[in-house]
């Protein structure tokens, strides 16, 4: 899963935690400065609060938006895969074909029943997208194309999945 917050909001944080403490222990040492310090150590605490609260809030937005539901569908085969589509019933099976490749075919969809039988992909079946680009990524990790890879030529890929 993705990081929920970056380093600079961490070392942001821990700095201002340290100036705290910091501007505490001044106020504490030096009675005579009590009353210019106080004014500072009331607004860090007040900076201190804001920043916690701001980071609260952008980690969980962005924790809704990578568990988030997405109606997103591969609908593209990568570069050197035909694309077969077959229409069972209802449901729309989309089959990306290349014969030259270490990677075997593989389904983009199909039904529930022929996704559950073995690994051929069926990335479309998560509801999903961290989870659908995670799952094609671990299909693909026995790619042996040292120049750049299938996923690194699979447009639909790079746009969808690479943020």
């Amino acid at each position: 899963m993705k990081q929920l917050y970056t380093t600079k909001q961490v070392v942001g944080g821990l700095l201002l935690v340290i100036l705290f403490i910091m501007v505490f222990v001044l106020n504490m040492l030096n009675k005579e400065y009590n009353m210019l310090i106080t004014p500072i150590l009331v607004g860090l605490t007040l900076c201190l609060l804001a920043y916690i609260l701001v980071l609260n809030e952008i980690i969980s937005t962005k924790k809704k938006l990578l568990l988030k539901k997405d109606k997103y569908v591969f609908k593209t085969c990568p570069d050197d895969y035909t694309t077969k589509v077959n229409f069972l019933g209802k449901v729309k099976e989309i089959e990306c074909i290349n014969s030259n490749k270490s990677i075997p075919n593989f389904l983009l969809q199909s039904t529930e029943k022929k996704c559950g039988e073995g690994n051929y992909g069926c990335f479309n079946k998560e509801n999903n997208r961290t989870k659908k680009c995670e799952n094609i990524k671990t299909f693909f990790q026995s790619d042996t194309d040292v120049n750049g890879g299938i996923l690194n030529n699979w447009a639909e890929y790079q746009n969808q999945c690479i943020l």
